[in-house]
């Protein structure tokens, strides 16, 4: 198609007309695109971070669990809950 309209430009003698035209969509474009990237890397460090959260709260409960605040099956159970919490949340992302 750019092709086409270039031909078309330089027989017509107005070949700033579309070249301005293609710049204008090119600039467009790449903007659009970097800025769906954007979302999508948004998206990615705020899953990253809550994972992060979720990990520091296992070591959390480890700690509790070393203090004997907490027993071995509280702590099993937490920790599931967490790790549960993390795999629903990475397949909530990826099947969005």
């Amino acid at each position: 198609m750019i092709i086409i309209f270039l031909i078309a430009a330089i027989h017509i003698k107005i070949f700033f007309l579309p070249l301005t035209v293609f710049v204008f969509l090119n600039i467009y474009l790449i903007y659009r695109r970097s800025s769906d990237l954007d979302k999508n890397e948004q998206k990615k460090k705020i899953m990253l971070h809550n994972v992060k959260n979720s990990l520091g709260i296992i070591l959390g409960y480890t700690e509790a669990h070393n203090d004997e605040l907490i027993t071995k099956e509280e702590l099993d159970e937490r920790i599931n809950e967490e790790i549960q919490e993390i795999v629903s949340m990475i397949k909530d992302e990826i099947y969005k």
